[in-house]
């Protein structure tokens, strides 16, 4: 059964624009791309741009890559200027995972889709130690945040990951949040960025004849 039109053109525009699809943000498009044949049906008109859509390695979000390990100058270009625009993101992100995971995880697992962010539990210990109040202090610097207090430190940063889909409320009273897909994928881009230092392309000589 094929994917309805209107369906998937917001599909192929979500991906294309650079979104990431996750249960927990776009549940009605993730639950079709899980479905094999939308998968592909998806990949058919992605790969006319030479561009597919993959699954993270946590197997909770779908997002968009580049098909061929050689790029262009020009896609070079654009993905360096990506990686430089999501640089301070994931400096961020990547700090507030160890805020977590060192102030509320009991086993000092890293933040997985799916779990849930307690306000309440956040500003117990927070209040509680010194240091966390000194981590909290430079994650609102960060993001350049006028807040003083631990109360509108931690609603500030949480609001950042909630505009950011890193997070989503579970409820209205804003004292509990899910985590989503995305940490999935920000654990795969900091794993590319490790291991990629420097962005390198290829480009072909041009046959003898060919027109440059």
């Amino acid at each position: 059964m094929m994917i309805p039109h209107h369906l998937k053109s917001q599909i192929l525009n979500a991906l294309l624009a650079g979104r990431i699809i996750s249960e927990y943000t776009d549940k009605e498009f993730f639950a079709i791309l899980r479905q094999v044949h939308a998968l592909e049906e998806i990949n058919t008109a992605l790969a006319m741009l030479d561009k597919r859509c993959v699954m993270s390695t946590q197997n909770s979000a779908y997002y968009c890559v580049y098909t061929r390990e050689n790029l262009t100058k020009e896609e070079a270009e654009i993905v360096r200027k990506q990686f430089e625009e999501s640089k301070f993101r994931l400096e961020f992100v990547s700090a507030w995972a160890e805020f977590c995971r060192s102030e509320l995880s009991k086993n000092s697992l890293p933040i997985q889709s799916g779990d849930i962010i307690s306000y309440t539990d956040l500003l117990r210990v927070t209040d509680e130690s010194s240091i966390a109040k000194a981590k909290l202090a430079d994650l609102i610097k960060r993001i350049k945040r006028n807040t003083t207090t631990i109360k509108d430190q931690l609603s500030s940063v949480l609001q950042y990951l909630v505009d950011h889909e890193y997070l989503v409320p579970t409820g209205n009273n804003g004292v509990a949040y899910l985590a989503t897909g995305k940490w999935s994928v920000l654990y795969d881009e900091l794993e590319f960025m490790c291991s990629h230092h420097q962005l390198s392309f290829d480009t072909p000589e041009p046959e003898q004849g060919e027109l440059l």
